[in-house]
Formats: C-alpha cells, sequence, structure tokens
C-alpha cells in the first residue's frame, strides 16, 4: 500500500519537534530536583495533601535563584539570536540538512550534560551548553516553514501545520511525566541521558527517508507529485540566486512591513505565555500546588494535552471552513488568532485565584490552553500565506522575537516572586506572573483582528541587488 510521502514528512516532521521539545524542557524538569532544598515550598504552601516531599534530599547543585533563571534564560538567548540564520540558512541550503544537523548536535549536548554539570566549574559550563543548544534549536520552526512551503498544497496547510507542528507541544506532553518518573525512579542524569539518545534515533531516521524537494524524492508517485507541483505557491528558483540575496535589505522590509510586524507580535505574546508554562511551570506546580516529582511531571503535562488536542480540532475546523469557502482564509487566521489568545488570556487570570485547590487550577489551565491550539491556523498559517517563498527568513525573524520572551521570562518571574515569606504573598507572586502574559495575549488578539493582511507581502517575491557587499 502507498503511502503519501507528504504523509511520512508529516510524521518525522512532528517526531522531530517531539525531540526538539524533549531537549528544550528537560532541564526546566531536571532542576527541581538538581537545586532541591526539601524546604522552602514546603514551609510556605506545605498544608496540601496533594504531594509527598522529601525534606531530607540535599541539592545536586548549590545554585542560587538568580543562577537558575539564567540557566533557563541561557537556552532562550541562543534560540532567539539564530532564528533569522537558521531560516535563511534553511532557504538557501535546504531544511533537511539544517534542522537534521541541527537536531544531532543538540542531542550530543544533552548527553554530555550529566557529567559536565557536577564539575567544579558546572554552571558556567551549563550556560555554555544551554546557549549552544539554544542555537541548535533555533532552527526547527524557520527551517520548517520553507518544507512546508515545498511540500504540501494550499489546501492541506492548515491540517498539516495543525497536526506537525504541535509536534512540540505533544514533547512536551511526553517529557513531563517520563522525566517525572524518571527523576523519581532513576535519577536526575537520565533525563538527559533518554532524552539526548531519542534525538540521534530520530536524526539517522529523518536523513534517511526526507528530501528537500517532492521532486528531488526517489520513491514519490506520479500523481502525488502532479498534485504537490500544480497547486503550490512555492516557486523553485535557482539557489545560488538566493544565496546573493542581501539579508539586511530583505529584513530591513520585513521590520516596515505591517503584517510582518503583527506575526512578531503574535509569536512574543505566544512565547510569553507557553514559556511561562514551559520553563517555570514546574516550579509552580511543586511550590504552589505542592505536587511531589513524580506527580508533578505528570499533571505538568496536562495543559500541553490540552494544547494538542486543541491544534487537532480546531485545525480541522480551520480547514473545513477554508475549503467549503465558508469564510476567507484571513477571517478564518483572525478568528483562530482570536481563539488562542483570548481564551488562555482569561484561564491564567481565574487559575491564579484558585490555587487553594490544585486540581481544579490544573483542570483551567488545561482547558484554557486547548483553545492555545488555534494558533497553528492561526498566526503561523498566516506567515506563509503572506511570504511562501521566503517563509524561514520570516519565520526566523517573528520566531527570534518570540524568543526574547523566553529570555525574560525566567527573570522577570524570579525578580517578581522572590524570597516571600508567607504562601499567601507567595501565591499573591505568582499571580502576577500569570496575569503578565494575559494582558499580552488580550492586546495583540485586538491588533491582529484590526490590522492582518492575507496577501503575499511585497518581499516574497522581490529580486534584491547588493549594493556594498553579502549583507547589504
Amino acid at each position: 500500500m502507498y503511502i503519501p510521502r507528504r504523509f511520512i514528512l508529516c510524521i518525522l516532521m512532528f517526531t522531530g519537534l517531539i525531540t526538539n521539545y524533549m531537549l528544550r524542557v528537560n532541564m526546566s524538569i531536571a532542576i527541581v530536583e538538581l537545586v532541591n532544598t526539601g524546604e522552602n515550598s514546603v514551609e510556605l504552601c506545605g498544608n496540601s495533601s496533594n504531594g509527598k516531599h522529601d525534606l531530607k534530599k540535599e541539592p545536586v547543585v548549590d545554585w542560587t535563584t538568580f543562577q537558575v533563571g539564567w540557566v533557563l534564560s541561557a537556552f532562550f538567548i541562543g534560540y532567539a539570536v539564530f532564528q533569522l540564520p537558521a531560516g535563511r540558512l534553511a532557504e538557501m541550503y535546504g531544511t533537511r540538512s539544517v534542522f537534521g544537523w541541527s537536531m544531532a548536535g543538540c542531542g550530543v549536548l544533552a548527553l554530555v550534560t550529566p557529567v559536565l554539570l557536577v564539575t567544579s566549574a558546572g554552571f558556567p559550563i551549563i550556560l555554555i551548553i544551554r546557549l549552544l543548544q539554544g542555537l541548535f534549536e533555533s532552527a526547527a520552526f524557520p527551517a520548517l516553514n520553507p518544507m512546508v512551503s515545498k511540500w504540501v498544497p494550499p489546501k492541506e496547510k492548515s491540517n498539516f501545520v495543525s497536526f506537525a507542528y504541535v509536534g512540540g507541544t505533544f514533547g512536551t506532553i511526553i517529557t513531563y511525566p517520563l522525566c517525572g518518573l524518571i527523576l523519581d525512579r532513576i535519577g536526575w542524569e537520565a533525563v538527559f541521558y533518554v532524552t539526548g539518545g531519542i534525538t540521534l534515533v530520530w536524526f539517522g531516521l529523518w536523513m534517511l527517508l526526507v528530501t528537500d524537494l517532492p521532486e528531488d524524492h526517489k520513491s514519490i508517485s506520479k500523481q502525488e507529485l502532479e498534485v504537490i507541483l500544480t497547486t503550490r505557491t512555492y516557486l523553485t528558483v535557482d539557489n545560488s540566486a538566493e544565496k546573493n540575496v542581501p539579508v539586511l535589505q530583505l529584513v530591513r522590509d520585513m521590520l516596515t512591513n505591517m503584517p510582518t510586524v503583527l506575526l512578531m507580535l503574535c509569536e512574543f505574546s505566544n512565547s510569553w505565555g507557553l514559556y511561562t508554562l514551559v520553563t517555570e511551570g514546574p516550579t509552580f506546580f511543586k511550590e504552589v500546588l505542592n505536587f511531589d516529582i513524580s506527580e508533578n511531571g505528570l499533571l505538568s503535562a496536562l495543559p500541553y494535552l490540552g494544547r494538542f488536542l486543541g491544534a487537532q480540532i480546531f485545525g480541522s475546523f480551520a480547514g473545513f471552513l477554508v475549503a467549503r469557502s465558508l469564510l476567507k482564509p484571513l477571517n478564518v487566521q483572525k478568528l483562530m488568532v482570536a481563539t488562542e489568545f483570548i481564551f488562555p488570556a482569561i484561564g491564567l487570570v481565574g487559575l491564579s485565584f484558585i490555587t487553594d485547590q490544585p486540581y481544579l487550577c490544573v483542570a483551567v489551565m488545561s482547558i484554557a490552553y486547548c483553545f492555545n491550539g488555534a494558533l497553528y491556523c492561526g498566526h503561523t498559517v498566516n506567515g506563509l500565506t503572506i511570504a511562501p517563498n521566503r517563509s524561514g527568513t520570516l519565520m526566523g525573524l517573528t520566531n527570534g522575537f518570540g524568543g526574547v520572551a523566553g529570555i525574560l521570562v525566567p527573570i522577570v518571574k524570579s525578580a517578581l516572586v522572590g524570597n516571600p515569606t508567607t504562601c499567601d504573598e507567595l501565591i499573591h507572586r505568582w499571580r502576577i506572573v500569570f496575569c503578565i502574559p494575559a494582558a499580552i495575549y488580550t492586546v495583540v488578539a485586538i491588533l491582529f483582528a484590526s490590522l492582518a493582511s492575507g496577501s503575499v507581502q511585497g518581499y516574497d517575491q522581490k529580486q534584491y541587488k547588493r549594493k556594498y557587499n553579502a549583507l547589504y
């Protein structure tokens, strides 16, 4: 039985992003035990019977709250900085190599983390490792966009992207309970060995089964190839011509383009809320909701399960609306952006007032982030709509701006939460942490509904000429 090669590609993108997020969040989970003193959180909000804490467990490293914040932020510094170059590299040299080798490098760094973390210079070494992992992982979404433009017919993009790109969310769903179990049963070192090993297995399959262009695939059927080539909006160009595009001119045009700026704001907004959960969620679940590490892993995954399910539901719904011409694609995207931001904003504010009911708090968070799954058929598809040929550079620019939120979230959280002296004070400070992304969500949703575009932008097919050098 013939399996369409674009379906295989979709599965490999999905699983690649699973490994991507495994390596992204493994430190956020492990650090709960690495710096565990067993006392602070229990002193403040330890009256719940939800968890069983080991008060005698000694920390693996003697890092301050400030140092922990920088360890978690270091990843996102690298992640933000290299987004734009990664997108251009994928457009020039192909997604297969850029995404594949970047993930392999990130996996190797995960494997050496346990050995280097416990050395006398552990803190600066881990900062460098997390910075490099951020650099490697920054290639993921910018690199995937050009391949989607080459392989996926327009009417399939909402469904394709809503499944393939939600692999990162599914990776978080798997990683939280898996790493919680590993921490509870084996030890923190195994968290890095398991996630790094899985990544290298995926790398082998990716390099074996994927090509950058469908017309270069050796086993694709003539029928499938015809469907792709007769409907895609991507223009096949000589790679040498694309390599000569002065990137600063292109970026200048993007930064002065309102639809592009809106996508940058969407990515920043989404990233602030997401990274609040990804990097700080395990700490919130332990300090405020008082779950032990095994419960922490499972329950921390539930909001992402909601997000994954929401992506499938809203992706199918958006695809239905577009296929039946019930709404214009831009109106569908505006509807999905409102859905992905407004409902999570309500949920974040609401859950911050019900922390005395931990399981209800988890339920509210999970339902709220179900709606956030609409992002893949909202502003993500809008990026493919306005720049099908230079979607890698566009995603690099927008996702890179979103990565700035990843740098700021741990630092802002550390500054806001600090060292409270009572449980009520701790909860109040966490309430502020959750209200910040809620406010950002609301403002950006209104801006997108008012100013977004559904037309291909001028810079997408513009023929650039160098003025001074390779960059400009």
